[in-house]
C-alpha cells in the first residue's frame, strides 16, 4: 500500500483555505511557519509514487542466501602514493604503502548462478588509528610504525574491524574489501601535508583496479596474491560498475 505524504506547510495552507485554522485566527500574530524537515529527494520520491519502507531492517545476524568465501587476507606489491602536494594539487613527494586487506565474497555452490549483472563491490577503509601495539589491539601500549614486528610489536588490524558487516554483505551478494591503511596512518602525520587524504584515495583506486582486472581478465596478473591466494572465482561474476 502506497503512503501519501503531505508536508506540514501544505497541510497548514489547506486548513487555512478551508477555514480550518486555529481558534486564534483573529489574532494579529502571524502563524509560525511550518517547515518540512524531510530531505527533498525523499519528498519528491514519495510524490512520484515511491513506497516508504516501514518494516524492520535486517540485522547483521540475518545472513543472505549465498555461502561466504572469507575472511581472506590478501597482499600485493606495495604502492607509491602521494605524500605532499603543491598549491595546484600536483604531487611533489611520495611514500610507499602496503597493498593489503581482507576480502569476503559470495561463494557459488555447485549449480548456483551469479546474478546476470554480477555481484556489486563494496570497499571499507578504516580511520586514522595507531598501527602497532604490544598486544596487537587496544589493550596494549600503542604506537605507529610501518613495520610493527621489526620493532617487537604486533600490527593493529583495523581492517579486520569490518568483518562482521562484510560477512553479512557477502551473504547477500556483495564482494566486500576492507582496505588496510596502516602504512598511511604511520606516515601521514610527518611528511604529508594533506593528512594522507590523497594517499587514501589513491590506495582505494588501486584496490579497485586490482578487482577490475581480476573480474575482467581470466589471465590477470592479480589472480594470485603474494601469499598464493587464488581469486579467480571473481572472474565474470563481479560488477565493477556498481561500487560502494
Amino acid at each position: 500500500m502506497k503512503t501519501s505524504v503531505i508536508s506540514s506547510a501544505v497541510l497548514a495552507s489547506l486548513l487555512t483555505a478551508c477555514g480550518g485554522g486555529s481558534s486564534n485566527s483573529a489574532s494579529n500574530t502571524a502563524p509560525r511557519e511550518q517547515i518540512n524537515t524531510e530531505p527533498k529527494d525523499v519528498v519528491e520520491a514519495v510524490a512520484r509514487g515511491a513506497e516508504r519502507f516501514d518494516g524492520a531492517a535486517p540485522t547483521v545476524d540475518d545472513l543472505g542466501p549465498y555461502q561466504i568465501a572469507g575472511p581472506i587476507d590478501y597482499r600485493y606489491a606495495p604502492l607509491e602514493v602521494t605524500s605532499r602536494i603543491d598549491d595546484d594539487g600536483r604531487r611533489t613527494e611520495t611514500f610507499e604503502v602496503d597493498v593489503a586487506g581482507v576480502i569476503h565474497f559470495p561463494a557459488l555452490a555447485d549449480g548456483a548462478v551469479a546474478p546476470e549483472a554480477g555481484f556489486p563491490v563494496v570497499l571499507f577503509q578504516h580511520g586514522r588509528h595507531s598501527t602497532c601495539s604490544t598486544t596487537g589491539n587496544e589493550n596494549g601500549s600503542e604506537s605507529s610504525g610501518t613495520d610493527c614486528q621489526a620493532d617487537g610489536l604486533e600490527p593493529i588490524r583495523s581492517d579486520k574491524g569490518y568483518d562482521y558487516i562484510a560477512e553479512n554483505m557477502a551473504s547477500h551478494g556483495y564482494v566486500v574489501l576492507s582496505v588496510d591503511a596502516n602504512d598511511i596512518n604511520a606516515q601521514d602525520g610527518g611528511s604529508s601535508n594533506d593528512a594522507g587524504i590523497t594517499a587514501r584515495a589513491e590506495l582505494l583506486l588501486h584496490h579497485l583496479d586490482i578487482v577490475r582486472d581480476i573480474a575482467s581478465n581470466p589471465d590477470s596478473a592479480f589472480r594470485f596474491d603474494q601469499q598464493g591466494s587464488d581469486f579467480s572465482a571473481l572472474f565474470g561474476v563481479t560488477d565493477i560498475n556498481r561500487v560502494g
